[in-house]
C-alpha cells in the first residue's frame, strides 16, 4: 500500500483553518470535480472522510445542500467530501451498474479511488476510516463501491436506492471466494414509488428482499431477516437487522421509514445523517498505512515562482515534474489550488485575490515540497 507524504505549509499551526474547496482532478483522462467540507475549517490530519454521492441529476452541491452532513461533519470532526458524476450517460448519472465491464461509461470507481487518494496525498486522511453514502443513484453507486473498492470503504449507507446485480458478475462475486463482508446501513421509505422499498410485505421472505439478503447470505448465513428482531428507532423508523457485527459478521441493516418517499428522510427525532455516522463510526478497516505527515524541501534552485509582487498571473517552473501548487492566506485558507499532470511549467491567475502576502506551497511529483512566501499587488 502506497504511502503518502503530506506537507502543511510549516508557517502556520498543524491545524489549517480552510472554506470549502473545489476540488479537480484528473481521473480517466476526464476532468473531475468535488467539493471538500473540513468540519469547522479545521483541515487535520488522521480525519475520517465521508463521500456523500447525490443522486440521479443531481450534483454535489445539491445532495451538499439538502443532506445536512456538513452540520454533522462540524459536530462530529469528519470531512465530508460531494463527487460530481459526469453526463455521460446522462445528466447527473453515475455509471453505477455493477458489472465486470468499467469500458461501458465512465469509470466512477476509479474516480473515487482518486479522491480517496488525494485526500491522502494533500489533507493525510485516514485511510482505514473512509466511508460511502448517497442518495437514489448515488445509493446505487455506493452499493457499486462495497463490490468494487472494498478494500478502500469501511462501510456504506445507501438512502433510497438499490443495486444492479442481475448478472453473473454480481452473482459469482455474491457466492464466490472474492467476497467481502461490508457492514450496510439502508435507509429507505416504505411509501417509494421511483425505487421500490426491499421489503414491499413487511414480512420475512427468504431470498425476497434484495439487495439486503444478496449480501446477508455470505456475510451471515442469513436469506432473510428474523421479525422478532425489528425493533424502533423512532416513532416512524424501524431497525430491521439481517446481520450483526461480531467475530464472523458485519452488520446489515435495513432502515424503514414509515411513510416515506423517495427523498432524503425527513423524520421527527431521528436525524438521518447523524445516524449514518454513528453506525460508520463503529467500522474501521485495518489494511491500509495511514497518509504520514513530513516534510521533504525542494530547493530554490529546483523551483522558480515569479513575478514577486505579482499582479494578473503566476509562473511556476520547477526542474522536476509538477503535482500540484496551493496559495494559502495568511490566515491558513486556501486561495487558490491547481492540479497539475507531469508539466514542469505552470501559469495561475491571480486576478480573484485581493491584495496581500500569501505562501504558495508547491509540491512535485515524488511528493517533494517547497513554499515561498508571495505579494499580490
Amino acid at each position: 500500500m502506497r504511502t503518502f507524504i503530506l506537507s502543511l505549509v510549516v508557517l502556520f499551526s498543524a491545524s489549517l483553518l480552510a472554506q470549502d474547496i473545489n476540488a479537480e482532478i484528473m481521473s480517466g483522462g476526464i476532468q473531475r470535480s468535488f467539493i471538500i467540507h473540513f468540519p469547522n475549517g479545521q483541515v487535520e490530519p488522521d480525519l475520517p472522510v465521508v463521500l456523500i454521492l447525490h443522486g440521479d441529476g443531481g450534483t454535489g452541491q445539491g445532495i451538499k445542500g439538502y443532506s445536512g452532513f456538513d452540520s454533522v461533519s462540524d459536530i462530529e470532526n469528519f470531512i465530508a467530501v460531494y463527487p460530481n458524476s459526469t453526463n455521460q450517460l446522462g445528466n447527473g448519472i453515475w455509471n453505477k451498474e455493477v458489472n465486470g465491464n468499467p469500458n461501458d461509461g465512465p469509470d466512477d470507481v476509479l474516480f473515487i479511488s482518486d479522491i480517496i487518494d488525494y485526500m491522502c496525498e494533500n489533507y493525510g486522511v485516514n485511510l482505514n476510516k473512509v466511508y460511502a453514502t448517497g442518495h437514489s443513484g448515488g445509493a446505487f453507486m455506493s452499493y457499486h463501491l462495497a463490490v468494487a473498492l472494498s478494500d478502500k470503504i469501511a462501510a456504506i449507507a445507501p438512502i433510497a436506492g438499490n443495486m444492479y446485480g442481475d448478472n453473473d458478475f454480481i452473482s459469482n462475486y455474491l457466492t464466490g471466494g472474492s467476497f467481502v463482508k461490508i457492514p450496510i446501513y439502508h435507509l429507505h421509505g416504505d411509501n417509494d414509488n421511483t425505487v421500490s422499498y426491499p421489503d414491499p410485505n413487511h414480512q420475512p421472505d427468504d431470498w425476497g428482499e434484495w439487495p439486503l439478503n444478496g449480501f446477508s447470505y455470505p456475510t451471515c448465513g442469513a436469506a432473510t431477516y428474523n421479525l422478532a428482531n425489528v425493533t424502533d428507532l423512532a416513532p416512524a423508523v424501524k431497525r430491521i437487522p439481517f446481520c450483526e457485527n461480531d467475530a464472523e459478521s458485519k452488520e446489515i441493516l435495513l432502515i424503514r421509514i414509515i411513510g416515506g418517499g423517495h427523498n432524503w428522510p425527513n423524520v421527527a427525532e431521528y436525524n438521518a445523517s447523524q445516524a449514518i455516522w454513528s453506525f460508520f463510526d463503529n467500522y474501521q478497516l485495518n489494511i491500509n498505512e495511514n497518509c504520514q505527515m513530513s516534510v521533504e524541501d525542494l530547493s530554490a534552485a529546483e523551483v522558480n515562482v515569479y513575478p514577486n509582487p505579482v499582479r494578473e498571473a503566476l509562473t511556476v517552473q520547477s526542474k522536476r515534474p509538477l503535482h500540484s501548487v496551493h496559495i494559502y492566506d495568511l490566515n491558513g485558507r486556501i486561495a487558490l489550488e491547481k492540479q497539475i499532470n507531469g508539466h514542469t511549467k505552470i501559469e495561475m491567475s491571480v486576478n480573484s485575490l485581493p491584495k496581500g502576502v500569501y505562501v504558495v506551497r508547491v509540491q512535485d511529483a515524488g511528493k517533494h515540497i517547497f513554499t515561498q512566501k508571495i505579494i499580490k499587488k
